[in-house]
């Protein structure tokens, strides 16, 4: 794998503002700051200084460069309207100081600005950051503010940028760099080795250190079992998982990227899924006493959490099988279905949707009803990695393949099976939508509604409401984007679900579907509609009567930051500082649960928070002391 590669995919921050330009990881401890002028890695500096606890003095910096270009520009500003010139220029060198740190960029969007030749990044990358200030910071860089103000913080950053690329030692040693703090926050030794490898090369570090320090590289399990958290694990261990298939699929997740707030969601999901399939191999008899014996280790293999080896058994199994007739061909479709399970368990999706695609192609001339539950799970398997990509390809092999199983389970023959596909389907289309596709996402609401048709309240009432609330999800998109009617719509959907999913019954999907709601009448309020944001509002806090803090915290900070900007948009609307000191309440609570654990909500509620906190200031209010 290259290293731009392990790189990319490792979701960072970068961050002007004190500390300049940073790269803060997922994992948040670590930063590589850049001086705006120096502009070489954190890194760098702390092993020329040999201080652990070095950091660059790059608030210097960024106040020697932003001094520099602001003494230029008012050296060069014309007489007539000197004054007014000189107010916007400390305007805007005041602000940059107090918004920049909540600037962020994550490496692969950096690295994206970098591929089109040093010409083009530091235009694309400033346009990307000035973007962010005039969100931040309205009154001093967004479209209404002095165009003076803008176009010194867009020579500021720009400067900072060029100084980047005219730094070989930035380009040449960062990445490597901030792949090792990754690998060694993590705890990801074959990444750790990798980097120590190239920096060697770069004559950073003697293979001898490389060897010395991969030796005292220990995967940290307890942290890793502390982002799972304990509900997760004492429900992956009551549905009947052993410790070591947790550490097993726990450091799964962590090799195939999945997001640290998923892992506790994916450790259960995989806990129900192993246990499903130990228990049919259990079921399972052979006339072929070889291949018994090969299952029988397969199941050893799975019970002491050797879930490769496992793998590597059925895999035997299914290679024996081919060799023979029609009868052991179905049961190799079988042991391929069983090794696409054993990759869902480990989140390893692609892996499983190969395995389940294979699956198909041996049962295809024998049986289309198995062959279309197989394409099914490919789909599935495809959606769960596609929602996690940035690129579509994932996501539009799902929907081929959902596809492929509607041609076999039709409406006609097997309804309820076409209303799931159908569902199914939506999602996958809703995904490609919210990403811009604009047909996809009218294909998942028609999807939705022709599962509608066959999930009806009466016959499946819990499957309706979650279509209804699915439905819900892809007009309020479309509502957005400009169609008041398919916000409107939105709205009646969701209440709709809200009538099957009650808070007695299923208290945590009435809690998601509240806040659901919550999200397409905020919109709407936002458009003018008052009580339609009042009642957002309403909506947001029942949703938090169960998203607690001690059931589900990601959640429960995610309705906080919705809270926040609810009231914020009152707080516009009627320049009340008593909303904007609530929606900045709302703001920092959400922080205290996103700060380490979630960085892009991190990000999102750090900006949120500076945006309020400017119109605060603005207005003379200040943080009580203490």
């Amino acid at each position: 794998m290259k290293l731009n590669d392990i790189t990319v995919n490792y979701l960072a921050q970068f961050c002007f503002g004190a500390a300049a330009i940073a790269f803060t990881p997922v994992s948040g401890g670590v930063t590589a700051g850049v001086g705006a002028t120096a502009l070489v890695a954190l890194f760098h500096a702390e092993r020329k200084k040999k201080k652990a606890a070095a950091q660059l003095d790059s608030d210097k910096a960024l106040s020697q460069i932003t001094a520099k270009i602001a003494d230029t520009w008012r050296d060069n500003l014309p007489a007539e309207g000197r004054h007014e010139y000189l107010k916007q220029v400390q305007l805007a060198e005041e602000t940059l100081h107090t918004a920049l740190p909540y600037c962020t960029m994550d490496y692969a969007t950096l690295a994206g600005t970098t591929t089109e030749g040093a010409g083009k990044f530091p235009d694309k990358a400033t346009n990307l950051v000035m973007a962010q200030l005039a969100d931040i910071a309205p009154e001093a860089f967004g479209q209404d503010a002095p165009d003076l103000s803008k176009a010194f913080a867009r020579d500021v950053i720009q400067s900072a940028f060029m100084g980047a690329i005219e730094n070989e030692a930035y380009f040449s040693k960062f990445e490597p760099q901030l792949l090792l703090a990754i690998a060694e926050k993590l705890g990801d030794i074959y990444d750790m080795q990798v980097a120590l490898k190239e920096l060697a090369e770069r004559n950073y570090e003697t293979l001898a250190k490389v060897d010395a320090r991969t030796k005292k590289m220990d995967v940290k399990l307890d942290q890793l079992l502390a982002i799972v958290g304990s509900l997760a694990l004492k429900r992956a261990e009551e549905i009947g998982l052993n410790a070591k298939q947790i550490e097993t699929i726990t450091l799964s997740f962590l090799d195939q990227q999945i997001p640290t707030e998923l892992w506790g969601e994916k450790l259960v999901e995989g806990a129900t899924r192993l246990i499903q399939l130990e228990e049919d191999l259990a079921r399972l008899t052979n006339d072929e006493v070889e291949i018994a014996a090969i299952i029988t280790l397969a199941r050893e293999a799975i019970d002491r959490g050797d879930i490769d080896g496992a793998d590597q058994h059925l895999a035997e199994a299914v290679r024996r099988d081919e060799e023979a007739g029609e009868k052991r061909l179905r049961r190799a479709a079988k042991n391929e279905g069983r090794r696409g399970d054993l990759a869902m368990t480990e989140g390893r999706y692609i892996k499983a949707a190969d395995h389940f695609a294979r699956a198909a192609r041996l049962i295809r001339p024998f049986d289309a009803e198995d062959r279309a539950r197989l394409k099914h799970h490919e789909a599935n398997a495809a959606y769960e990695r596609g929602i996690l990509d940035p690129e579509r390809k994932s996501l539009d092999r799902s929907v081929s393949a959902y596809r492929e199983a509607l041609k076999e389970w039709t409406r006609d023959r097997v309804p309820l099976n076409w209303a799931t596909t159908q569902n199914n389907l939506g999602n996958a289309l809703a995904t490609l939508g919210e990403r811009g596709d604009e047909q996809a996402l009218k294909d998942a609401i028609t999807a939705y509604r022709d599962a509608l048709k066959e999930y009806t309240r009466d016959r499946v009432p819990l499957d309706w409401a979650t279509t209804q609330n699915n439905l819900g999800n892809a007009l309020r998109v479309l509502g957005e984007r400009g169609d008041e009617q398919a916000l409107k719509d939105a709205i009646t959907a969701y209440r709709d679900a809200l009538k099957e999913k009650t808070r007695d019954r299923v208290p945590l999907d009435w809690a998601m579907t509240q806040n659901n709601l919550g999200n397409a009448l905020r919109v709407l309020g936002a458009r003018g509609d008052e009580q339609a944001l009042k009642n957002a509002i309403a909506a947001y806090r029942d949703a938090l009567k169960e998203w607690t803090t001690d059931r589900v915290p990601l959640n429960w900070a995610m309705t906080q930051g919705n809270l926040a900007n609810a009231f914020e948009t009152l707080g516009d609307r009627d320049q009340s500082t008593e909303h904007w000191v609530t929606a900045r309440n709302h703001s920092l609570f959400a922080l205290e649960e996103f700060t380490g654990r979630a960085p892009a909500y991190e990000a999102a509620a750090r900006r949120n928070l500076a945006r309020v906190e400017a119109k605060l200031k603005a207005a003379g209010w200040a943080p009580p002391e203490g």
